[in-house]
């Protein structure tokens, strides 16, 4: 970071505060001001002045002591994750001893762990300093290292195998199997449990997985409120009007098989008049229907108990939906440039994948 002048500062300031900008009068409001900082760091990044008027963006500067800087290096340590800020002393001309303190906070990089000043987590609202809610905080600690926080192989407490689904179970072993992708001497299985552990569903110490009862349970939603698809045709173009909407509560591949039952009901038939015989086709093809409901499934979020998957069918199009987020270190634009699957259910796409039910 270069070394500000006055200049920079008055060209910094001209277009008033905003979400990567916040002056204060003076280290009278330090601890206000570095609740700022923390929210640069947690949103876009951002300076923070003391020494300038909040009201009028005049430049006054403050006298800073031996004791002004300490208290800025001490509350700086607050922060956590540790991260390496300094503060800059420019002096104001014509204000003898008057001196703006600048420091700079850099913005997050691609799913950072979220930072918290003095053990509290702030973000910016527009140029508004807000602690940060305790829900985006989890969901931005589970993103920073989604391995460690996996929802998927978290142990289901006080759940036995009685709860999967032996007839769902038995048929994606036999589809692996036809397809080459899950050992024929799986057949030897006897017991659930044992085919669930084959499938990677079991802790070491022989407890099923969230993801078992996501995958295989009999009725998964009693344990888990957001195991759920909400399957919805609408009038036109727009959420105004129902024509039929449902929604399925089953374990994941009920909830595929639902999808796909409810989008062939209701996708659009193209007629060809160019053959002897009219030829109707999808207006959508099957395929890419079954690829965005498999990503659906397999790739969204579980953390939140208020949020769940969802297809909506309109005239002129089909939206499928789910909660989560792209890959770690991934944006939007690098994911159009060049599509890729980093699954954070790995335990779950590989089941899906021995299924037949994915090709990669």
């Amino acid at each position: 970071m270069k070394e500000l002048t006055i200049q920079d500062i008055e060209f910094l300031i001209h277009h008033d505060e905003s979400r990567t900008l916040e002056v204060k009068k003076s280290t009278g409001e330090l601890n206000a001001g570095m609740q700022s900082g923390c929210a640069f760091l947690n949103t876009e990044g951002g300076w923070l002045f003391f020494g300038i008027s909040p009201d009028s963006f005049k430049i006054l500067g403050q006298n800073v002591a031996d004791r002004t800087m300490q208290e800025i290096a001490r509350e700086l340590h607050k922060f956590s994750p540790a991260v390496g800020l300094a503060a800059q002393y420019i002096n104001v001309p014509g204000r003898p001893g008057q001196q703006v303190i600048a420091i700079w906070f850099p913005a997050p990089t691609a799913n950072a762990a979220p930072y918290t000043y003095d053990s509290r987590p702030y973000y910016k609202v527009e140029n508004t300093t807000m602690i940060m809610p305790r829900e985006m905080f989890e969901e931005r600690i589970r993103m920073s290292n989604p391995k460690m926080f996996s929802w998927e192989q978290t142990p289901c407490p006080n759940i036995d195998a009685n709860a999967i689904s032996a007839k769902t179970l038995d048929y994606i072993i036999v589809s692996g199997i036809n397809r080459g992708r899950v050992p024929r001497d799986a057949t030897t299985l006897r017991s659930r449990l044992s085919k669930l552990d084959h499938l990677g569903l079991c802790t070491s110490s022989g407890e099923l997985t969230n993801g078992a009862i996501a995958l295989f349970g009999k009725a998964p939603n009693r344990e888990f409120p957001q195991c759920k698809v909400r399957l919805a045709r609408f009038e036109g173009k727009t959420m105004d009007r129902f024509r039929d909407q449902s929604v399925c509560y089953g374990n994941l591949f009920e909830q595929y098989d639902a999808i796909m039952s409810f989008c062939q009901k209701h996708m659009f038939l193209a007629g060809n008049m160019d053959q002897v015989e009219r030829i109707d086709t999808l207006t959508v093809p099957l395929k890419v229907v079954r690829e965005a409901a498999v990503n659906l499934l397999v790739h969204r979020s579980w953390w939140s108990d208020a949020r769940t998957p969802s297809v909506a069918i309109f005239d002129d199009r089909i939206e499928f939906m789910n909660p989560g987020s792209f890959p770690p270190g991934t944006t939007a634009e690098d994911f159009r440039k060049r599509p890729h699957s980093e699954p954070i259910n790995e335990a779950i796409s590989n089941v899906f994948y021995k299924s037949g039910l994915m090709e990669a």
